[in-house]
């Protein structure tokens, strides 16, 4: 077997909120975040992703008549090959045209798949945060 050898000894600084008490880690979308999702035929935009939940906006009137606790059928496209990951998601609620939603049952593919595009753009962003704290504690 071969090992990597440690080099030095990094510090990695990620922000944390001691009043969050979700269950999974949710990532916001930005720019980096090379994912689309389309629900009942409308491509969404998308707020922010976890394993276990979703929201995401419409377009004006194209989400007129979706009421909470509603059943969804969508699809993420995630990463550059977008490949599409089928959603089951369940309105937990919405308003102005924000839709918060649980992801309902995925096979165990889906949820891999999932989960590591979350697991990957969590290391971007704390990769970024370090980046950004490194430059500036060496501006000082």
């Amino acid at each position: 077997m071969f090992w990597n050898k440690k080099k030095g000894n990094e510090e990695i600084y990620v922000r944390c909120d001691q009043e969050n008490v979700r269950a999974a880690y949710r990532v916001d979308a930005n720019e980096s975040l090379n994912v689309a999702l389309i629900v009942s035929g409308f491509r969404a935009e998308l707020v922010n992703l976890s394993a276990g939940g979703i929201a995401f906006r419409l377009a004006e009137g194209a989400g007129s008549s979706l009421v909470d606790q509603q059943t969804l059928n969508g699809v993420l496209y995630v990463g550059d090959l977008h490949l599409p990951i089928p959603v089951e998601l369940e309105i937990v609620m919405h308003s102005d045209g924000l839709f918060r939603c649980s992801i309902g049952h995925q096979d165990l593919w889906a949820q891999k798949k999932l989960t590591e595009a979350i697991s990957r753009y969590q290391k971007l962003q704390i990769r970024t945060q370090e980046e950004r704290y490194k430059s500036e504690k060496t501006s000082f």
